[in-house]
């Protein structure tokens, strides 16, 4: 076969190709009819697959163009389904007696060079994650490996993903992670929080725009599935060495009403004799017994009577978290009652006549005992939580609910059997401070730490 391109000096536009099968006919095919002023022609092998193509200049208008030579064959249109991601091998043959040569010999139906790989046409997409326990971090992987400009080269930065946030209590403190990690095609982007998450919230990260791609230059899209989390609820609780830390709340005359209910949560480190957990000099209190191996409530009279109701439940040093919960029925009426509860039951009450609570100007404290002189004794050695002041007296199904079988129901809201959120002088969460979610009666640490955990 030969192969010619002419140029007939005229000003036509025009590029015309001659191909022969070896005989002395030739066929004309038209290749261009637009180029101004067509010039110059260089015939060659551009892309290496033996046979030959042009390249062509124009006089006028600054042009060059490349004209491939697909041999006569016969493009064919594909109808697929999907986006190819480059794994596909596409097979093409021909149908039985549908393709013939000139002397009609029939092409078989198998052939070979029929193959072809897709060009992958995927853009790379999240397909899972996985939220630290802490919420922390988040760990997102890709369908493929990924990079941060379209040649398929850049390790992706913290600059190339975007959070948001929706619901709940936390928000975010930046946008933009705080750190980024890799292995594989996961990674693992660091968060920053603002507030307390409560569990409500959905945390969502995006590519941003003009930011990842595969190794062939698709890029991810800025709305992703497989991109939400749900923002895991966090405790915190405070922390009491048992040497010289505790926590204290000025002194109110809230504190001391004819009727209340004070309530904490405890877990004991150690055991040590009269040991505090909450605390008002020659009010009231809830502590460890003298003998150490009980809980005991006490209420105190204007005469420097006491009631003393005492648990049946013996705790234990590293058994757990305990719902304490001491009531005073003061009313005034004939007789007084002071009840105790441990986990959610009502384990002892003690009464007597005319039982008038002592007023004092003294300060609440928490994780130890402090005096009118504010010398402070007896400390706590283990974590505290959830310490509550009503001004009321919680009935046994209140103190029920709000034991809820062991996971702490929030005071502040009613809920079930419990009724009583509006009677709530001070209500403290401890999430790494002593302020009350209720009322003015922020606190003050002394001291003692805060530790993320959960109850029970």
């Amino acid at each position: 076969a030969a192969a010619q391109a002419s140029y007939n000096g005229s000003a036509d536009d025009k590029i015309v190709w001659y191909a022969n099968n070896g005989s002395e006919s030739f066929t004309e095919y038209t290749v261009e009819t637009g180029l101004n002023y067509p010039g110059q022609f260089e015939l060659l092998d551009i892309d290496g697959d033996k046979d030959l193509d042009m390249v062509s200049a124009a006089r006028q208008g600054d042009e060059i163009k490349v004209y491939e030579n697909v041999d006569g064959g016969y493009v064919l249109g594909l109808s697929l389904s999907a986006t190819p991601n480059g794994s596909e091998t596409l097979t093409v043959n021909p149908t039985s007696s549908a393709v013939f040569d000139v002397a009609g010999n029939a092409a078989s139906t198998s052939q070979s060079n029929n193959t072809a790989t897709l060009n992958d046409k995927a853009a790379p997409t999240i397909t899972g994650n996985s939220l630290a326990s802490d919420n922390s971090t988040i760990a997102v992987t890709f369908s493929e490996a990924v990079y941060n400009t379209n040649g398929g080269s850049g390790s992706l930065q913290v600059s190339d993903f975007v959070f948001s946030i929706s619901g709940g209590s936390a928000t975010l403190a930046s946008t933009t992670p705080s750190s980024i990690s890799v292995s594989s095609n996961t990674y693992t982007l660091g968060i920053s929080l603002s507030g307390t998450a409560n569990g409500s919230e959905t945390l969502t990260v995006n590519p941003v725009d003009d930011s990842i791609y595969d190794v062939v230059g698709n890029e991810a899209s800025t709305s992703q599935s497989n991109n939400t989390a749900t923002l895991n609820g966090t405790n915190y609780v405070i922390d009491f060495d048992g040497t010289n830390d505790y926590a204290y709340v000025a002194n109110s005359s809230d504190f001391q009403p004819n009727n209340f209910t004070v309530q904490a949560w405890v877990n004991l480190d150690a055991f040590q004799n009269e040991d505090y957990f909450v605390y008002r000099h020659k009010t009231w209190f809830i502590r460890l017994s003298d003998s150490g191996t009980k809980i005991e409530g006490g209420v105190r009279d204007d005469t420097g009577d006491w009631l003393y109701p005492k648990s049946t439940t013996t705790p234990t040093a590293g058994g757990g978290w305990y719902h304490v919960v001491l009531t005073f029925d003061g009313t005034g009426s004939s007789t007084e009652y002071a009840r105790l509860y441990v986990n959610g039951s009502l384990e002892d009450t003690e009464s007597s006549s005319n039982h008038d609570l002592n007023s004092q100007t003294v300060k609440v404290s928490i994780g130890a005992k402090i005096n009118a002189s504010n010398v402070v004794s007896n400390y706590f050695n283990g974590q505290i939580d959830d310490v509550a002041f009503w001004s009321e007296v919680l009935t046994a199904s209140e103190v029920t609910a709000l034991y809820n079988s062991g996971t702490p129901l929030d005071a502040s809201s009613n809920s079930g059997n419990y009724t009583s959120s509006s009677g709530l002088v001070a209500y403290y969460k401890f999430e790494q401070n002593i302020n009350s979610e209720t009322g003015s009666h922020n606190g003050t640490n002394s001291g003692s730490s805060y530790s993320q955990t959960n109850i029970p």
